[in-house]
C-alpha cells in the first residue's frame, strides 16, 4: 500500500488556496493517506481538518494582536539602569 502522500489535485489546491484555507491546504495531502489506512469515516477526516484550520487561524490571530498590542520589550534585569548611580 502507497503511504506516500500524492500531491493534492491542483483543482483542490486552488480551490483551498482561494479559499484561504492555508492549515488545510499543507495537511490534505498527509491526512488523505492517514485516513484511508486508518479508514477515516468522511466526517472524521473533514472534523480533522476543520480542527486544524480553526487551530492555525487562533495562533495567527494571537500572534498578529500581539504583534499590533506592542507591549514594550522586557529588558533583563542587567541591562537596566535602575539602581546605578549617573
Amino acid at each position: 500500500m502507497n503511504t506516500t502522500p500524492d500531491p493534492l489535485a491542483a483543482d483542490l489546491d486552488a480551490g483551498l488556496r482561494r479559499l484561504r484555507l492555508g492549515a488545510m491546504r499543507r495537511l490534505s495531502a498527509e491526512l488523505v493517506v492517514t485516513a484511508k489506512t486508518q479508514r477515516w469515516s468522511p466526517e472524521e477526516f473533514l472534523r480533522t481538518l476543520v480542527e486544524a484550520e480553526v487551530t492555525s487561524r487562533d495562533a495567527s490571530n494571537a500572534r498578529a494582536r500581539l504583534k499590533e498590542a506592542a507591549f514594550p520589550v522586557p529588558r533583563p534585569w542587567r541591562s537596566s539602569t535602575w539602581g546605578r548611580p549617573r
